[in-house]
């Protein structure tokens, strides 16, 4: 998988991020980035934050707590998902 621009591949955002929501940065990583993947994690099933993380585009949410297995699991889902379709666009 090739660096994204900011230099990381997958970012782990938290809905929570001290005081601040994470939807700024979510919008920047996004913005500089469409490819670069982003799970959004939060303590709270807020339908609010997972519409608004996914009209962001978000490419997944993963409610805390968690598993370490189930957070390893969905990364591996996600990053097979998105190098399949990398795949399929080289050939097109």
């Amino acid at each position: 998988m090739d660096k994204s621009e900011s230099g990381y591949d997958v970012f782990l955002l938290d809905i929570r991020l001290g005081n601040e929501e994470c939807f700024p940065l979510l919008k920047k990583i996004k913005d500089r980035d469409p490819n670069a993947l982003v799970l959004m994690l939060s303590g709270y099933e807020d339908e609010e934050h997972i519409l608004k993380s996914k009209k962001l585009g978000a490419d997944g949410f993963i409610h805390k707590p968690f598993k370490m297995d189930f957070l390893e699991k969905n990364l591996l889902n996600k990053i097979n998902a998105s190098l399949t379709k990398k795949e399929r666009e080289s050939k097109n």
